[in-house]
């Protein structure tokens, strides 16, 4: 598991029993360091790249936090499609890299040779433009899903708007999972499940799994077969969700 710690602003690595195995960043510009970093993926085992939000870039390590790479537009003067404030990633099982650009309230998507290929989900884009974007992901089969406020609007793989979904049902939407079959929505201390056609299949309510003074809050969630591993402000909760579970 890897984990941005927004309080020392440095980020973790656990291994599968929980042991902390390495630790990486700390506050700064330099490369390495982070500034409010906003999230972090490690979608193929072999990468980890984190939206560092303050510093106006991308970075990538290796699976052993190792620093690789980093990337900006904001310096680049040939570049018509910048980017700015970026809040959160997602890869595609093709290599692409999209990025929620929080300064123009849209995604770009970047080749797997790190070019900006389009810009979507901006001014022109009807009812897939987006007014507070937050977490990003790709599912298996090629659909990119982003957290609106408190809804999540689906596009193609190339930017194209599907539809919206989750208006009057979501209060407080904070992230997303995504699999094969399943789209899995963070809600304050809630988790609905939807079918890929906006269905909702479940409910669960997380707060009898946390321990009685922590906040109602979770902040993320990642899905890894039937296990599930719950975010909150200052643990991580790792659960085998079963139906009893639902309300």
């Amino acid at each position: 598991m890897y984990v941005i710690d927004g309080g020392t602003t440095e980020m973790l690595k656990y291994g599968a029993d929980g042991k902390l195995l390495a630790t990486t960043g700390g506050y700064g510009w330099e490369q390495g360091t982070f500034d409010r970093p906003a999230d972090l993926i490690a979608p193929n085992g072999l990468d980890v790249y984190v939206a560092d939000f303050g510093n106006n870039r991308v970075q990538r390590f290796d699976r052993n936090l190792n620093f690789v790479s980093s990337y900006s537009t904001l310096k680049d003067e040939e570049q018509p499609l910048k980017f700015g404030y970026p809040q959160s990633l997602a890869l595609s099982r093709f290599g692409s890299l999209f990025i929620v650009d929080g300064e123009n309230k849209r995604i770009l998507k970047l080749t797997p040779g790190g070019t900006v290929e389009r810009a979507f989900a901006n001014i022109g884009s009807g009812a897939g433009k987006l007014s507070s974007p937050g977490k990003i992901k790709v599912s298996a089969d090629d659909r990119v899903y982003v957290v609106d406020g408190n809804t999540v609007v689906v596009f193609d793989i190339f930017g194209n708007y599907i539809r919206r979904f989750g208006l009057g049902v979501f209060t407080h939407v904070r992230s997303l999972a995504v699999d094969r079959q399943t789209v899995y929505i963070v809600d304050s201390c809630r988790v609905y499940t939807f079918t890929k056609e906006n269905s909702i299949q479940q409910k669960f309510d997380l707060a009898h799994s946390l321990h009685p003074m922590e906040p109602c809050d979770l902040v993320d969630i990642a899905v890894s077969g039937q296990t599930f591993y719950f975010l909150t402000p200052h643990t991580i909760i790792r659960q085998l969700l079963k139906p009893e579970d639902a309300r």
